[in-house]
């Protein structure tokens, strides 16, 4: 919880470390990457699970995070329909040679000339877009799902099972209601515009330090990525807390909590502020004594290193070369 306090009221960190150094953060910078492994350890669960429904038929559980961000969107008025949006995003990780399941990712850039792909892995991600009280109301894109897209699937047949998982819970508001689905022409033969999908993954780069995690394990980047989601939907339910207060010189002209947008930048702005007013939950963390550490010489193995793997064509699905 204080992981994900930090990085929604992060005004200034530009590397997960950093996060440490955040008021709201009263612990240690070698806690942040302990919570990042253990925040969703989903291969211990499955074998609970596994372990628990043992002889019983398989039944379709309730995602119950899923259901946690649903409580927080408005039922429709003005449309007739909830509308949904999945598109895919690049993290690029070049480097990361240790890395395992590294491919070729589409990365558009601004630059004429330049090649249109990286390396690293691609996620695709499924928003609910919630609908503005007015026009002049900015749109938010709240995430529901991010999954990584592995190199034996692609984008479209992850967001399928993204999209059955989340209109087959019947504990959803939006269950057996009209929903509608955009997408981008990956999806579709017609084009669909969503900026406020397109704004979500910017200010998550930009503002969320989505893609600054650099860690040589595949599951510690998802669940970052999943972090980064949260974060997100904290900022969310935030947004009528937050006030667009001046706070720069050019801002001076403002009025307190005047009629302006709350922007997702706005509520990171004034996070802070909101947590110091209504607290926290949990405890604060008390101090253990020093660590051990390591035992006088013992030695890390090296990580293997993992070549960059070319995705199959679907002329000689049999034929996978490794760069």
């Amino acid at each position: 919880m204080d992981l994900l306090d930090a990085l929604a009221g992060n005004t200034g960190a530009n590397s997960i470390a950093e996060l440490s150094l955040s008021p709201l953060f009263p612990r240690s910078y070698n806690s942040i990457y302990k919570a990042i492994k253990a925040s969703f350890n989903t291969n211990s669960q499955e074998m609970k699970n596994k372990e628990e429904g043992e002889g019983e038929g398989e039944e379709e559980k309730p995602n119950n995070l899923i259901r946690v961000v649903s409580e927080l969107i408005d039922q429709p008025q003005q449309r007739p329909f909830y509308l949904f949006a999945t598109d895919t995003t690049p993290h690029p990780r070049p480097y990361a040679r240790t890395l395992p399941e590294r491919g070729y990712i589409y990365q558009p850039n601004t630059i004429k000339g330049n090649l249109l792909f990286n390396i690293g892995h691609c996620y695709s991600v499924l928003s609910i877009l919630p609908e503005k009280k007015t026009d002049s109301h900015v749109a938010w894109a709240i995430p529901l799902s991010g999954e990584r897209v592995s190199l034996d699937q692609s984008g479209t047949s992850v967001a399928s099972d993204q999209i059955q998982s989340v209109m087959s819970d019947t504990s959803l508001p939006w269950s057996e209601k009209l929903c509608v689905l955009v997408g981008d022409t990956a999806y579709s033969e017609r084009s669909f515009l969503c900026e406020q999908f397109e704004h979500m993954f910017r200010f998550g780069k930009q503002r969320l330090l989505m893609t600054e995690f650099q860690t040589p394990d595949m599951e510690h980047e998802e669940n970052w990525i999943r972090l980064v989601m949260l974060s997100y939907v904290q900022l969310w339910a935030a947004k009528d807390l937050a006030s667009h207060l001046p706070r720069r010189r050019r801002e001076r002209y403002l009025k307190p909590h005047n009629d302006k947008v709350v922007t997702p930048s706005v509520v990171q702005r004034d996070f802070q502020t909101i947590i110091s007013e209504i607290g926290k939950p949990g405890h604060s963390p008390q101090p253990r004594g020093n660590s051990t550490g390591r035992v006088a010489g013992d030695s890390q193995p090296k990580r293997s290193k993992h070549p960059v793997v070319k995705k199959q064509s679907k002329s000689t699905p049999d034929k996978q070369r490794a760069a």
